[in-house]
């Protein structure tokens, strides 16, 4: 049986950390930081920058590896257990993903993710490795280039902006707002789920707020081959997720249209605000051929922002559908106008 919220375990001790600009980065590593010296662990930082109190405050306590220092004869590796106290007292590792890549390359970074976890399983060790999404200058940075390292080596906790998962061999666990800015990370954790043989695997939805069309399409196309060789793919997800994921399922197969419409509408009950939700059950009913609902809820979606372009575009399909075609023609006039 998948487990429950209740069941999960305690902060991951080999945590990651997408961030998403240099100032969430710097913030993620100074607070990480100063919880470590709260608990009176001695810090070890790898190409990864702290502030002047938080250097001045760990004192001795503090072992700061550069770039530089990655270059010497012992291989980083050997160099974090050295780095180990002699004493049961903890430690905390912080590490900048993209300077040690930067430095030395992908294959270093990968060995020293591998003896972190080691390190993590055998000893009071606690890590940080941050991986940027945008470069420091321009392009990607390490959490979009390197993301499939990035997720394989953190099973125990990876954590973005808006989203956090959690990987057991056969259970994802996802928490958070799943949309087009981290989509991504939801489908390479998913890749690295179903890349393990297992018989069952486990999709944890239950902590998913949000979750997008394109994820939800995401999730049924990802799955799709695991189910295709006999395997099991369970999702557990709160019932406003459900009806999402049964409405994409829905929307895939052929002439379906008005039942993924109705599938909508406990979702626009539960959120009457969301236009979104109506835009897209306007159009179901558009494709369906019930053109006065179509035509209702378009009508409503233009009052309610006249800026929609969209909603006009298929509030003139639907008038044509009824054979209003003198008002459908005004409108089309209009958005040739506004090119």
């Amino acid at each position: 049986m998948l487990s429950t919220m209740r069941d999960r375990p305690a902060a991951p001790r080999h945590k990651g950390l997408l961030a998403a600009s240099a100032g969430h980065r710097q913030t993620a590593m100074s607070t990480w930081a100063r919880a470590t010296l709260d608990r009176s662990e001695k810090l070890i930082t790898l190409c990864a920058l702290v502030d002047a109190d938080i250097t001045s405050r760990a004192g001795s306590g503090l072992t700061a590896l550069t770039p530089e220092d990655l270059h010497t004869t012992a291989p980083p590796a050997e160099l974090l257990q050295r780095a180990l106290p002699d004493s049961d007292h903890g430690l905390g590792i912080l590490i900048w993903a993209d300077a040690v890549i930067t430095a030395t390359s992908r294959e270093t970074h990968a060995e020293i993710e591998t003896e972190l976890a080691g390190l993590c399983r055998d000893h009071p060790v606690s890590v940080l490795c941050v991986y940027d999404r945008k470069g420091e200058r321009t392009g990607a940075g390490a959490g979009i280039e390197h993301l499939d390292l990035a997720v394989a080596r953190h099973p125990d906790g990876l954590q973005e902006q808006r989203l956090a998962l959690r990987r057991t061999a056969d259970t994802l666990y996802v928490d958070g707002e799943i949309d087009m800015s981290n989509l991504d990370v939801f489908a390479t954790a998913l890749r690295a789920l179903t890349d393990t043989p297992a018989p069952i695997v486990c999709i944890d939805l239950e902590g998913v707020t949000f979750l997008a069309a394109a994820a939800a399409r995401t999730l049924i196309r990802d799955t799709a081959p695991y189910r295709d060789h006999g395997t099991d793919v369970e999702i557990h997800a709160t019932p406003h997720i459900t009806r999402i994921l049964q409405l994409i399922d829905i929307y895939q197969k052929e002439n379906e249209w008005q039942k993924a419409a109705e599938v909508l509408q406990p979702l626009i009950s539960d959120d009457p605000m969301n236009l979104d939700l109506q835009r897209q059950q306007a159009f179901f009913y558009l494709r369906a051929g019930v053109a006065e609902k179509a035509r209702a809820s378009f009508k409503s979606l233009v009052a309610a922002d006249p800026k929609d372009v969209r909603s006009q575009f298929y509030l003139a399909e639907a008038l044509s559908d009824l054979d209003q075609y003198e008002e459908a023609e005004k409108i089309y006039r209009a958005l040739k106008e506004m090119k």
